[in-house]
């Protein structure tokens, strides 16, 4: 029969082993329950000591577990980093963010680098389409005027017959400013060139705002002067200042004319007759002239192009025609080959040849035909 065990010995070993439990059963002599103490004293400490290193143990485990854990973390947080700034390139490629194109700093001669447009040019929102999205600037609009009849000539006798007659006009739209800056309605995109690749010292900047101006509107019926009104539009300005300091002396907007390069890097505009832009002039002067530019296949040099000039009233919105055959070559290449507009590659506005203020606002760019 098996004894009952007293709860004093019971109570300060049954937490430890039941094997103690178990052994204490039959013991006779306190010589027998001494050694058997020692030995659980003796198991206690082993177990004591297994448990601070496996402690120890579980502490560097977790020690070197949150430094893994920081290490990612930081790791995490640079990725996330690049991914915003990645997503934040995107967003200036596409538009989505900023508002001008500062050129103070950029270096050019007068074409700009052959072929290329300016870089780092930030839009003020919408972002650029795909190639074929966009209507080519050589795509011919017509628009149909009426126009007096030559009484002389045209054999009429009936004076009651209408004597106005439709005349019709083309246009090959280079920029109306229909998408957001800097991008052009054809899809090429406007950058900004200066004279420091010379050594000179000219700065500019492009924006797109609303521009305050007066607009002639005909004469006085009663008088020989001609009457206008205040007109505000929204256009791309050119703002610099241009220096002849060291054989400087210009500031350029210009734009690539083909918007699909994989295709082609001109364009034919010889269906049409010249280039017409409205245009804002606003300095000192009552008048200035400015340069149109022109790059074709012949232009064989940075700094080689076709050049005229028109000349703009100040603080008058006004509209201009630079035809195809007042222009003359500059430059290797074209300064011996006639112009041709078969195989244009980019049109530019220059403030050239002068030192001046510049403040010139473009609200429309286009080919024209009559």
């Amino acid at each position: 029969m098996m004894k009952k065990i007293k709860s004093k010995y019971l109570q300060p070993y049954c937490s430890e082993s039941s094997y103690y439990i178990q052994s204490r059963i039959g013991m006779k002599s306190s010589s027998e329950e001494e050694e058997f103490k020692l030995k659980i004293n003796q198991t206690e400490t082993e177990t004591e000591t297994e448990t601070e290193t496996e402690t120890e143990t579980e502490t560097e485990t977790e020690t070197e577990t949150e430094t893994e854990t920081d290490s990612k973390e930081e790791e995490e947080e640079e990725a996330a980093q690049r991914k915003r700034d990645k997503v934040m390139s995107f967003l200036r490629k596409v538009g989505r963010v900023g508002g001008n194109k500062d050129f103070t700093t950029a270096m050019g001669v007068d074409e700009g680098p052959s072929g290329k447009s300016g870089g780092n040019i930030v839009s003020e929102g919408g972002g650029k389409k795909t190639p074929n999205a966009y209507r080519s600037c050589t795509q011919p609009i017509a628009v149909i005027d009426y126009i007096e009849k030559d009484e002389k000539n045209d054999g009429l006798v009936n004076d009651n017959v209408n004597r106005m007659i439709p005349k019709a006009s083309y246009y090959g739209i280079i920029d109306d400013l229909s998408e957001s800056f800097p991008y052009t309605s054809c899809g090429t995109e406007w950058a900004g060139f200066t004279d420091k690749v010379m050594g000179g010292v000219s700065m500019g900047r492009l924006t797109r705002e609303e521009v305050p101006g007066t607009k002639s509107i005909g004469k006085n019926e009663s008088s020989s002067s001609s009457t206008s009104q205040l007109e505000t539009r929204m256009a791309n300005v050119m703002r610099g200042r241009v220096s002849l300091y060291n054989n400087g002396g210009f500031v350029q907007m210009a734009a690539p004319l083909s918007n699909n390069p994989a295709l082609s890097l001109t364009v034919d505009a010889s269906f049409f007759d010249g280039i017409e832009l409205d245009v804002l002039y606003r300095g000192q002067e009552d008048t200035e002239s400015f340069n149109i530019h022109l790059r074709n296949l012949a232009c064989v040099r940075q700094f080689s192009s076709y050049r005229n000039t028109f000349e703009v009233k100040n603080d008058q919105w006004m509209t201009v025609r630079v035809p195809f055959k007042s222009f003359v070559g500059y430059g290797p290449g074209s300064d011996v080959t006639p112009f041709e507009a078969t195989e244009l590659r980019r049109i530019g506005v220059v403030a050239i040849g002068k030192a001046m203020d510049v403040f010139l606002a473009i609200s429309g760019l286009r080919f024209y035909k009559l």
